[in-house]
């Protein structure tokens, strides 16, 4: 059985969320990067952020509109009601030319850390498209991350060497989460 919170399925572990959460802060991330969604639970919990924050913006990819409960949506429609920070979700194949270029248009046009998390159905690919477009001192971010043997893990150290060489890793117990932090050189 899944938590839900705000109503949403989330497939995460709560320390995997604050391992999020505690990035977001230290870095001073404003502008967080969702490919992924799915039912939007993750998306919701981030979305709190424009809140606290109306220089954060949270852009979250899902190719089928379907998989994201209703109520995610709805609450990124609401945070621009209150002029609170920008929130909204792209319906696209996250692997198109035209979604990476968006994202990278969006990275450019900010001048405080971005962060990029890959949670889609290919995160290797998506790391792959992405990480070539974060700036030094932002963020990509991999779910389902770790070593050989463990339940769960679809990416492991070797298939994203690219990314761990490429920058310094976020330290995170492994039985804390199943996450891949790195900060781009």
């Amino acid at each position: 059985m899944f938590v839900q919170p705000h109503g949403i399925e989330l497939l995460h572990w709560w320390s995997e969320v604050g391992w999020i959460l505690k990035t977001i802060r230290d870095y001073r991330v404003s502008l967080f990067v969702e490919i992924g969604v799915f039912h939007g639970a993750l998306a919701r919990i981030i979305m709190d952020q424009c809140v606290d924050n109306i220089d954060f913006n949270y852009v979250g990819i899902e190719h089928d509109r379907d998989h994201v409960d209703q109520k995610a949506i709805d609450y990124s429609r609401g945070l621009h009601e209150f002029n609170d920070g920008e929130a909204e979700f792209m319906f696209c194949d996250a692997l198109s030319p035209a979604a990476v270029s968006e994202v990278r248009s969006r990275i450019l046009s900010t001048g405080v850390p971005a962060m990029v998390y890959c949670d889609g159905g290919d995160k290797i690919t998506e790391a792959r498209l992405y990480w070539p477009h974060l700036r030094p001192g932002d963020i990509m971010g991999i779910h389902d991350f770790g070593r050989y043997g463990h339940p769960g893990i679809e990416v492991f150290p070797d298939d994203v060497r690219f990314v761990i060489d490429g920058g310094e890793r976020i330290e995170i117990p492994e039985l804390d989460a199943r996450i891949l932090m790195v900060v781009k050189r």
